[in-house]
């Protein structure tokens, strides 16, 4: 028999069923029960007499669980059993074996409550928020047979008791709850309250009994409260009069600044019922701060500048924050109650601090080398190296040189982060060469038309850039003579080269660069001799390019040698520089030497041969043909172009013995082209006898003309023969014969024809 879980103090019965199972069919005898014998913590009783076969009694046999004390209950019950033959076998009773009815239960006692103790607050402020947490104990034994405490509030007695938080659910035996339930007073007007606010309580099974919740004795809790005890005060109120966000004034970075004075009134009516009021500067956002405080200012009173706010200039940017100010109402003087913590206040601030403009480390500006008038000038690379974050003043420079230097140029309003690569010009004096030095200053101002609204500051760093250079002059050519003049001469002769002088004629300072000369192409008719050029030739120095008449070939010849120059930049580092050249005029002619040449005239004969050697043959004629032979030769100076004249002598050695020679005298200045006047020879056949007769005349040339010496030339032979044949009758006479002779009258003894040397 098991009576499960049961509370303390339960009525707790059971009844027992007990059956005679015996066949109920007329022979069976009927049972007597009887129960009892109990274990402690049961109670068993009842009896059944004469139960027939086949029936059952539920009512006459009990048992009851003892739940005077807790716990977990274990225990027996005593059945007593016979079975009575009365009214079927009419035996007497006979004792049958009995039975043991084992008995369980659990007894729990339910959740326990304190008694809470009223709430007291005691004189207040009007407005004062005032709640306080009910202390709630589950008083029953922890011993695991106590059901667990639920509590919540019902009502308040008074509206103005408040009640809040939250139920206490399952709270276990022996705990205790101080937060969940939270009473309350409204104090937004004066006066007592008194009153109660009343609690349900219930004991829960969950968790330990299972026997879900049983109501606990309702409670009533105290509520009491004075506020303003006799006399209702206000607290003081802190009004801040100054108008926000206060905006400070532009600065610049490092800027000292004067604080702002805060206007605080206490704002409550100077009716003798208000408080006082204290407040102190507690903190401040970045950028800011506060400082100052004030003692037990009246109602209705303002204090000006006791706590004073200052933008803080120790960096650039836009400044937005707080200035935390902490109050107090005091109530010396007045409730007597002390200080009271009012609410902080922010003072929200403003404005704006400008860093001052910045200028870059300009760098030394080195030329290098340059030329005498070469413009040599360089813009300075200027930047304001402020950050560009809308809270930089603009940069103005100045720019100004001494020594050989010039410099010049103004920026203004040049923004941060901006850079000015053209206005600030540094230049090198070129004028005259030289090593050039000097220093540029540049002149700083922060400019804050553009931002801050500040006049332009001065700034302390100036900047030297110191400015160098070396300036070089050009290489001075000159050339001399300007005419050369090689007069005539013969072809082949070797003919000495004449010199050009070539000069630098440039200061020999170490700033003037040396000298390329180079001899261009040469008129027809002339060559270089030797270098045809010269390469860095120093300043102050001179040396000869040469040029030579060719004489191969004969002409007059003239032009202009070309003479070209550069500016070698080889002790300046600078490319070369091409500079005007010049010409030499140049002339010459060349003779041909002259060219003696014999030839045939007129008259009988042949000439033959050439060079040094000619044969002239008057042929043959017959013996005591009377016949005269006569004919002409002619000598010319068979040069051509300009040309020596041909002069010379005959050596007529031993001729004359069998021709007759005329003409044959000194030559003297036979032009180019131009013959003599005719050589006469005859031969009078008449004088001699049969036979072959020969003669040789010699001529000696010579190729002359003005100026040079007479060039002799190579001797000339004319050798002259002639024949006569033996008589005979049938050789008839020659007919050139006779016509030779017809010419002889005519020709008599001519004088020699000269001609003038060309």
């Amino acid at each position: 028999m098991a009576f499960g879980n049961r509370h303390l103090n339960d009525v707790a019965n059971l009844a027992v069923t007990i059956s005679n199972v015996a066949v109920n069919d007329g022979f069976s005898e009927r049972l007597n029960a009887g129960l009892g014998n109990a274990s402690a913590g049961f109670a068993a009783s009842g009896d059944v007499q004469l139960l027939g076969a086949g029936a059952s009694n539920s009512a006459s046999l009990n048992v009851m669980l003892d739940t005077a004390s807790v716990g977990v209950k274990a225990g027996t019950a005593t059945l007593q059993l016979a079975s009575d033959g009365t009214g079927t076998s009419g035996f007497s009773s006979l004792a049958l074996t009995s039975q043991t009815v084992t008995l369980s239960g659990t007894v729990y006692r339910l959740a326990g409550a304190n008694t809470i103790a009223p709430v007291n607050f005691g004189a207040v402020h009007v407005g004062d928020v005032l709640q306080r947490a009910l202390t709630v104990q589950n008083t029953a034994a922890a011993d695991g047979f106590s059901e667990r405490l639920n509590v919540r509030f019902a009502n308040a007695s008074d509206a103005r008791i408040l009640l809040s938080g939250n139920p206490i659910s399952g709270l276990a035996a022996g705990a205790t709850d101080n937060s969940s339930l939270v009473v309350g007073v409204d104090t937004s007007s004066a006066g007592n309250i008194s009153g109660f606010a009343s609690l349900i309580l219930e004991s829960d099974g969950t968790g330990t009994s299972g026997l879900g919740i049983s109501s606990l004795a309702a409670q009533d809790v105290g509520v009491f409260a004075t506020i303003g005890a006799a006399t209702v005060f206000r607290l003081a109120n802190p009004a801040v009069l100054n108008v926000q966000p206060i905006v400070f004034d532009n600065h610049r970075v490092g800027d000292v600044v004067n604080a702002i004075g805060l206007n605080i009134r206490n704002d409550v009516p100077a009716d003798g019922f208000s408080e006082g009021l204290r407040g102190t500067a507690s903190s401040a956002s970045a950028g800011f701060s506060a400082t100052g405080s004030f003692g037990l200012l009246a109602a209705g009173l303002t204090d000006n500048g006791s706590i004073a706010v200052v933008i803080d200039t120790a960096t650039a940017g836009h400044r937005t924050g707080t200035a935390a100010i902490s109050f107090d109402s005091d109530g010396s003087g007045t409730s007597g109650l002390g200080l009271s913590a009012l609410p902080s206040q922010s003072v929200e601030l403003t404005g704006d601090v400008y860093r001052l403009a910045m200028a870059n480390e300009v760098s030394d500006v080195a030329f290098g080398n340059v030329h005498v008038a070469d413009v040599a000038q360089r813009s300075l690379s200027l930047t304001n190296t402020a950050a560009a974050d809308g809270f930089s003043e603009a940069l103005d420079a100045a720019l100004g040189g001494s020594g050989d230097i010039s410099a010049s140029g103004v920026v203004n309003l040049l923004a941060a982060g901006a850079t000015n690569a053209s206005a600030l010009v540094v230049a090198l004096d070129t004028a005259t060469a030289g090593a050039r030095s000097g220093v540029a200053t540049l002149q700083f101002a922060s400019n804050g038309a553009r931002t801050s609204g500040f006049a332009a500051l001065a700034l302390p760093s100036a900047q030297d850039v110191n400015v160098s250079g070396a300036v070089y002059g050009l290489a001075e050519a000159e050339a001399s003579p300007g005419v050369i003049a090689f007069g005539t001469h013969r072809v082949g002769d070797v003919v000495s080269a004449q010199d050009i002088s070539i000069r630098n004629a440039a200061a020999a300072d170490g700033f003037h660069e040396g000298l390329d000369a180079a001899l261009g192409a040469m008129p027809a008719g002339f060559q270089t001799f030797g270098a045809p050029s010269v390469t860095n030739l120093a300043a102050g120095a001179q040396t000869v390019l040469r040029v030579a008449l060719d004489t191969s070939t004969a002409g007059v010849f003239g032009g202009n040698a070309a003479v070209g120059f550069t500016s070698n930049g080889t002790l300046s580092g600078l490319d070369a520089t091409a500079l005007d050249g010049t010409t030499v005029a140049v002339s010459g002619t060349v003779n041909n030497i002259a060219a003696p040449v014999f030839a045939f005239g007129s008259g009988a004969g042949q000439l033959s041969g050439g060079g040094t050697f000619y044969t002239f043959d008057f042929g043959s004629v017959q013996e005591q043909s009377g016949v005269l032979l006569s004919a002409s030769l002619r000598l010319t100076n068979a040069a051509f172009g300009p040309a020596d004249s041909l002069a010379g002598a005959f050596d007529l050695g031993g001729a004359g013995a069998f021709f007759t020679l005329s003409g044959f005298d000194v030559v003297d200045g036979l032009g180019a082209g131009e013959s003599a006047a005719a050589l006469l020879l005859s031969f009078n056949t008449r004088l001699f006898r049969a036979g072959s007769y020969t003669e040789s005349i010699f001529f000696d040339p010579r190729s002359v003309f003005a100026g040079l010496d007479d060039l002799s030339l190579a001797r000339i032979e004319v050798r002259i023969t002639g024949r006569i044949q033996p008589f005979t009758n049938s050789v008839p006479a020659p007919a050139a014969v006779w016509l030779m002779l017809a010419g002889f009258a005519l020709i008599g003894r001519l004088a020699r024809v000269r001609t003038a040397p060309r």
